[in-house]
């Protein structure tokens, strides 16, 4: 029976480390799915959040992959401390993907953990951006959609921002 209760959890403990994100190590959709769905099942009350950073296309087609891998490790690592400082210990964080990840916590604590995540974005945005956009508020990129009368196809993009959004079923 203990053999038989070893094997299950080293099989779980791989699939865990299969489905982890490269990029944050967190888990993927995957975990994410049994997340819910064991809060569904065990009939906990909590806000499901996803979380989006808003222009990070733009950000990561003018600026790079490298720089847009570190938004993402950045954004992982803001999400981890919010959830840490303002949330409880069995909340869960994860990475479905680009930039996209998910929170579930408490609903006693979700505006808490939501209000801290933009926060500490909107100050860590200045690292990211070169200073001549900061001042500017936005990068000037090119947008083959939008050619203007001369030719040109510049165009002004707002500066990231990070957005989440959360639905409970605490009522």
């Amino acid at each position: 029976e203990t053999f038989n209760q070893m094997s299950t959890a080293l099989q779980e403990m791989k699939e865990r480390a299969e489905d982890a994100n490269p990029l944050t190590q967190l888990p993927g959709n995957h975990g994410i799915y049994y997340e819910v769905q064991k809060r569904i099942y065990e009939r906990q009350k909590f806000v499901f959040f996803h979380v989006d950073i808003d222009r990070f296309k733009i950000f990561n087609d003018h600026y790079g992959l490298a720089r847009g891998d570190d938004v993402i490790k950045k954004t992982a690592k803001i999400l981890k401390e919010a959830i840490q400082e303002k949330g409880n210990p069995e909340d869960f964080l994860g990475h479905q993907g680009g930039d996209d990840f998910v929170i579930l916590c408490s609903p006693q604590r979700a505006k808490g953990v939501a209000e801290t995540v933009i926060q500490r974005f909107d100050e860590l945005l200045n690292t990211f951006y070169r200073k001549e956009d900061l001042q500017r508020g936005y990068v000037l990129s090119e947008d083959r959609r939008s050619v203007d009368e001369r030719g040109e196809n510049l165009v002004k993009f707002p500066l990231m921002a990070i957005s989440l959004a959360g639905i409970t079923n605490s009522r």
